[in-house]
């Protein structure tokens, strides 16, 4: 009899032993990694002809740190990381997307992003479209004839802006430095508000005395609308203009 109970209570710590073990593998078998973010799209909006406005909302961070978030865009579906993207910090919670450098008249497509150590994760897919770009213009009258451009150009020459409104072989041109100020502004020869009229392409009158009057700049759409007066000279006669008007974009 004590043998048949030793052979029991031997059985039973074999058992016992094979459970623990048992437990403790499936234990280790358990994935105990975190997963990808989850999160939504925001609907675009504030849509011009070359800018946007988005963003998203994490509502789970699947376990690790989220690192990076923001939008990513392109002109075909499915975009990503690799695609035009936005850095909007990190951390879970919505967040703001300005979106910029469009072209005008496209059809984009956007989703937000977020990543963790396991991967990047996106939200749904949403498109728009661009409006057309705005209408440049530029014009002034010269020693009493009036004067409209018939093309416009907006350059970014060593730390200036270059407005060079067009006419045939005839260009009205105004620099401005690279971040111009609402405001009223002299011009100077050779200064950082300067104007010019170039009636051949060997003559060139530069102010030497005038003013400009800056009444909008947007740095994101690069709207520069302004009216401008000034005295033109090449040494030897001189010009004037005035009634200048002009309203550009990048």
């Amino acid at each position: 009899m004590k043998k048949k109970n030793k052979f029991w209570v031997y059985s039973l710590l074999i058992m016992s032993a094979f459970l623990i073990i048992t437990s403790s593998c499936e234990k280790d078998d358990i994935d105990d990694t975190g997963q990808i973010p989850v999160l939504t799209t925001t609907d675009v909006s504030s849509i011009t002809h070359s800018t946007a406005s988005s963003g998203g909302n994490i509502t789970s961070d699947g376990g690790l740190n989220v690192t990076a978030r923001g939008v990513c865009w392109s002109t075909s579906q499915s975009p990503t990381v690799s695609d035009s993207k936005t850095n909007d910090g990190s951390g879970t919670g919505s967040f703001t997307s300005s979106i910029s450098g469009l072209a005008a008249n496209k059809t984009y497509y956007v989703r937000a992003y977020a990543t963790n150590d396991e991967g990047t994760a996106y939200g749904s897919q949403l498109s728009f479209k661009t409006s057309n770009a705005p209408s440049n213009s530029m014009s002034a009258t010269i020693d009493g004839v009036p004067y409209t451009a018939s093309s416009i150009k907006v350059t970014s020459i060593g730390g200036k802006i270059g407005i060079t409104g067009m006419n045939g072989s005839k260009n009205l041109l105004i620099w401005l430095p690279s971040n111009p100020t609402t405001g009223s502004h002299s011009f100077s020869l050779m200064g950082d508000y300067m104007g010019q009229f170039a009636p051949t392409s060997t003559t060139i009158f530069t102010s030497s005395s005038g003013t400009i009057n800056i009444s909008e700049y947007n740095s994101t759409t690069g709207k520069i609308k302004a009216t401008f007066n000034f005295v033109g000279s090449d040494f030897s006669t001189t010009i004037d203009v005035t009634n200048g008007q002009l309203e550009v974009y990048k």
